[in-house]
């Protein structure tokens, strides 16, 4: 993927940074439709424990939001035709994988 030169992509706070098996693994972008999006702003994000700044989020437009809400109804109808097994197996799988990768909720 192309650098979006977004002003804190790619930033995040070191001890976040320092949790993660990956830092690759770390989007400030919106993933809409298998695609990563940029919005035209990004909005910071602080842990409330102590208001220190952990990251940052794309903040997008309508159209964006929108499009994204037209993908997930079209990819619903197809995860809709799995048996609830199958979805069980999948939603399972792709929790192990955060698990494995993001260690910074065990903290």
């Amino acid at each position: 993927m192309a650098a979006l030169n977004l002003p804190h992509e790619g930033k995040a706070n070191d001890v976040v940074l320092a949790h993660l098996e990956d830092a690759r693994l770390l989007r400030q972008l919106a993933y809409i439709n298998g695609k990563w999006v940029a919005g035209n702003q990004d909005i910071a994000v602080t842990n409330p424990a102590d208001d220190q700044v952990i990251g940052y989020v794309t903040a997008l437009k309508k159209s964006q939001v929108d499009n994204a809400i037209n993908a997930a109804e079209s990819a619903f109808s197809k995860w809709r035709a799995f048996s609830a097994e199958k979805r069980a197996e999948l939603l399972m799988h792709g929790t192990t994988c955060c698990w494995k990768t993001a260690k910074i909720w065990l903290v």
